[in-house]
């Protein structure tokens, strides 16, 4: 277990938890984008701006989507323009792609605004990826408004409870009931109160109006929440319901940097005439997998196109959990209505409001010494390779007000395109791969950063769960007269699992990269080992479907492969053992002369021939296998939502995860001790207690008894450092606390069915001193010689 051990005070070593910067202070803070300075609950500074209610409307103001398989060529009415030359004003409107029936063509559902043309929230449909954090019946994300009869709703995604139970946009909740409990609807609040206590599975009895007359009751029965990849985010927390101006900014927005010779500078929010995020766009065509979004700039002369499109899933692929389509197309379009040349630079926001699950656990590998934060931008190019800045660097960047973006457009001329960029967690991510049909190298990017979106979360302890982005801009790039400018986008947003990252590959780029990459395990020597046992614990899954039996079969075979090192550096310890009345002895005798003790010392390991280094080597050789194996524990996305005993056992549900046997926070009211940010956290974890009370039963049972006081208070030491040890393990997945426990178990066994070796003959010194044995009549040899050779000289 001393293994064990050292590999993990290695790892706090070398990759420690991401540091929170020092000045954190709880005030206004400037924007990540600009500079400027912005209150709370509100978004960066273009978000920001006043604009007429016209533009920036109510959220019940927005229409609803086309129904499934319908497309249309948006005609808007003549009240919503305005004068020649001004940006036209469309409504706001939400748009669904894809669904949240697992059974259909979609791996998830897509909410799209019309604000800024942009992606409001991402969530897999995926019976694997539920949200782990919240345990709530999930009635689906609504849109709606208040109405003079309830509650308006004027969005609901396909295939969400609701709109499998037959609710539709346009219908108004009146009155709500789940259980016993009941509550009139007036607002969207009313709505997630009720739903607080509930759980999957239970039926929820809504009441509404639908064409303005009285319909029949629906019942929706809730289902578990599903992992949003992207959604509404303000200071760290997922947003329920937000309202336009009152949340960080979506995801994948758009900005021009310049046009022509007018070249938006940092800081500054907008360039004139082009305000792209907080306005409108018209929507153009809509499917159930594609949108268009449309932004005409008449003041430039420039009309912008954002159309998404979500992969789908053919029928013979649904059940292939590794089929390709955890992705979804952007396509990027500037066109110049004028008839002269154009120049034209963009900026593109990346993927925002990444899962926050697990911030007070969770640990993530860095590439740098420093370890991982929460959300990390990740990105690779030709020259800098594989990159991760870390969320804590994106908040030190904003502190300093220094910016980070990596340059991809070298003084030296040396060519440095760009593979992919995007954030991730611990077991998903959201990155946009270029796809560039015109130019070879992907060389159409200037630049690449890591910025925070909107207002950090105002506790320091906190810090990790800011949300951080990535955000690319182009190179200024020249459009013939009545031209186009395109750019199109595959973004990858699904789990790190490495037979699906395989196929993500970066087209067009001079090397062979795909997004398998994301999933790091630390130094080469690391991913050696953690890969192949990765297959192995899959291999073992796929033979008995539970992770728990397959880590302890795992633990098992890797106990078996190491057998033969294990037995010989037991043997050696136990003959260590044996020895140590005969070293004590020694050490006693030599006590003032250190010299000649340790050459006593060698004597006598080499008359008994026994090696005290003989337990290092096998302890080199195991510790790659053994932190390969934590690191392959840490980083399967299949251990995430997976039981220790089963799903329908509430302790320890997840194995990517501690155990959180009872929530103590409100019992011990220690803030450093078992706040969500102290050093135990606010639940009672059972399984890293068992783990350090097989440490330290080993370390009683196995430890040679102490030979003098010097060796005595090392012991009291290695005692108190398994104590220190059991914090370090008190936040530990339950996954890893397993294995160290199946590991210790067997370390426990093999030592006590290990055969006793014959007892040490008695030293030279202790036959020099004793002419008899104990409990023997028969003369040491040596004094039997003597008195011979004596009676020979009285006889001559």
């Amino acid at each position: 277990m001393m293994v064990l051990l050292g590999s993990q005070v290695i790892f706090d070593r070398f990759f420690p938890a991401p540091e929170v910067p020092e000045q954190f202070e709880d005030k206004e803070r400037a924007n990540a984008e600009g500079g400027s300075k912005k209150e709370p609950n509100q978004v960066p500074a273009e978000e920001s701006q006043p604009t007429s209610p016209s533009v920036q409307p109510p959220v019940g103001e927005g229409r609803a989507e086309l129904p499934a398989g319908e497309e249309q060529n948006e005609v808007e009415p003549p009240e919503s323009r305005t004068t020649p030359g001004a940006q036209e004003r469309y409504p706001l409107r939400y748009i669904g792609l894809g669904s949240l029936d697992p059974k259909s063509d979609a791996r998830a559902l897509v909410t799209l605004s019309s604000y800024g043309g942009s992606v409001v929230r991402l969530e897999l449909n995926s019976e694997q990826y539920r949200d782990i954090q919240d345990h709530r019946g999930y009635l689906g994300h609504l849109v709606g408004s208040p109405h003079p009869q309830g509650w308006q709703v004027e969005f609901v995604g396909r295939g969400a409870p609701a709109d499998q139970a037959g609710l539709q946009a346009g219908d108004v909740i009146q009155r709500v009931t789940l259980g016993t409990s009941e509550s009139a609807v007036g607002q969207l609040e009313d709505l997630e109160n009720i739903l607080k206590e509930s759980k999957p599975g239970e039926q929820l009895k809504v009441t509404f109006v639908r064409n303005g007359q009285p319909a029949d009751p629906l019942t929706v029965t809730l289902t578990a929440r599903p992992l949003a990849i992207m959604q509404p985010e303000m200071g760290g927390d997922s947003l329920e319901s937000f309202q336009p101006g009152l949340h960080d900014a979506f995801s994948l927005v758009l900005r021009l940097n310049q046009i022509d010779e007018r070249k938006r500078l940092r800081g500054e929010p907008v360039i004139e005439g082009a305000a792209l995020r907080d306005s409108h766009w018209k929507v153009t065509k809509q499917g159930p997998l594609e949108v268009v979004f449309e932004l005409p700039l008449p003041q430039h002369d420039l009309v912008l196109t954002k159309r998404f499109q979500l992969a789908a899933v053919p029928e013979s692929e649904r059940a292939n959990p590794d089929y390709k389509a955890y992705h979804l197309w952007l396509e990027l379009a500037i066109e110049n209505t004028r008839n002269e040349k154009r120049k034209i630079a963009y900026q593109l926001g990346g993927p925002t409001g990444m899962p926050t699950e697990g911030w007070w656990y969770s640990r993530k590998i860095g590439r740098s010494w420093g370890g991982g934060g929460l959300r990390d931008v990740a990105a690779h190019s030709l020259v800098d390779g594989a990159n991760l800045i870390s969320t804590a660097e994106i908040v030190e960047q904003l502190e300093s007000k220094e910016s980070g973006a990596v340059n991809l457009q070298l003084a030296s001329g040396q060519s440095n395109p760009l593979a992919y960029v995007g954030t991730e967690t611990q077991y998903f991510a959201a990155i946009l791969i270029p796809f560039d049909e015109q130019e070879e190298g992907n060389q159409y990017f200037k630049s690449y950063e890591g910025i925070v979106v909107g207002d950090r979360p105002p506790e320091p302890s906190q810090v990790y769960k800011t949300n951080v982005t990535s955000q690319l801009s182009s190179v200024t790039k020249t459009i013939e007269p009545q031209g186009t400018l395109r750019q199109k986008f595959q973004i990858f947003t699904g789990p790190k699992k490495r037979s699906l990252l395989q196929q993500y590959e970066t087209p067009g780029f001079p090397e062979s990269v795909n997004l398998s990459e994301l999933i790091y395990y630390g130094w080469a020597i690391w991913g050696f080992f953690a890969r192949p046992l990765t297959d192995v614990l899959n291999f073992f899954y796929s033979i008995i479907p539970n992770y728990a039996v397959a880590i302890v079969l795992l633990t098992v075979l890797v106990r078996l492969c190491m057998f033969p090192l294990s037995r010989k550096q037991a043997l050696n310890a136990q003959k260590m053992q044996e020895l140590q009345p005969e070293i004590k002895k020694v050490s006693e005798k030599y006590k003032g002369d250190m010299e000649k003790r340790s050459k006593a010392l060698q004597d006598l390991y080499r008359k008994k021939k026994v090696n005290p280094l003989a337990g290092c080597l096998p302890l080199f050789i195991q510790m790659p296998i053994f932190i390969g194996l934590y690191r392959a524990l840490m980083t399967d996305v299949a251990l995430r939502q997976a039981p220790l005993v089963s799903k329908s056992f509430p302790w320890a549900d997840n194995l990517a995860a501690p155990d959180m046997f009872l929530r103590w926070d409100t019992l011990i009211p220690l803030p450093f001790l078992t706040s969500a940010s102290g050093w135990l956290g606010p639940y009672l974890n059972i399984l890293p207690l068992v783990t350090i009370v097989l440490f330290i039963l080993q370390q009683k049972l196995f430890m040679p008894p102490p030979t003098d006081e010097q060796s005595a208070m090392q012991q009291k030491i290695m005692k108190y450092m398994m104590v220190f040890m059991g914090f370090l393990f008190f936040k530990v997945p339950s996954g890893l606390c397993l294995y160290f426990i199946v590991s210790s178990l067997w370390g426990i066994g093999e030592r006590k069915l290990l055969p006793k070796s014959s007892p040490v003959a008695t030293n030279e010194t202790e036959k020099e001193e004793s002419p008899q044995r104990k409990g023997s009549s028969v003369a040491p040899a040596k004094a039997r010689s003597e008195k011979a050779k004596k009676k020979r000289r009285r006889k001559k």
